[in-house]
């Protein structure tokens, strides 16, 4: 365990300003990776963007090889998603993507959609795995669906009152306050 630096201390790997300082590169998997410590003795590393940490060399290791490894290991599992937003009234939609990976710090899906740059991290999400004929079927039942949303709303709305009005009325009506 490394103990925090003493910033009027000199020594080889000493960080000012709480700056990181480079100690080390680690072979993971024939991939080279820097090691940093800060002012505080914690070490850390980069793996494909994901930033890891340890009180300890020894302890950062196998973060590392556990990233390395997932990020090796890649895939590419397509799927549909209709996606809308809750404040649209007008109708989402239809995405399609494809789940890459596992995160490898906190083993969130990563998913890429067509269309758009980089992947981003989700805990829990809708995947379809549709044929092209199941696709064109559930876009018909999510079109059907907001039709009847939309119809629902209007009859809801012609049918509707403000209670408290009413209320008031009624009481004005047999004499009682307000």
């Amino acid at each position: 365990m490394v103990e925090p630096l003493d910033k009027n201390v000199s020594c080889g790997y000493y960080a000012l300003g709480g700056a990181e300082m480079k100690v080390t590169r680690y072979n993971s998997r024939e991939q080279l990776v820097d090691i940093d410590v800060n002012e505080y003795g914690t070490f850390s590393a980069t793996v494909d963007g994901v930033k890891l940490e340890a009180k300890s060399l020894e302890d950062l290791k196998p973060k590392i090889d556990r990233a390395t490894k997932q990020e090796q290991a890649r895939v590419a599992i397509p799927f549909v998603r209709y996606v809308k937003d809750s404040w649209r009234k007008d109708g989402g939609k239809f995405k399609r993507g494809f789940i890459t990976g596992l995160h490898a710090s906190n083993s969130n899906l990563l998913v890429k959609f067509e269309g758009e740059k980089g992947s981003t991290q989700e805990y829990i999400g809708e995947y379809l795995k549709l044929t092209p004929e199941q696709e064109v079927e559930y876009q018909q039942l999510v079109l059907a669906a907001e039709a009847a949303a939309k119809l629902q709303d209007a009859f809801e709305k012609k049918h509707s009152f403000d209670g408290k009005e009413a209320v008031q009325k009624a009481l004005a009506k047999v004499g009682g306050g307000e």
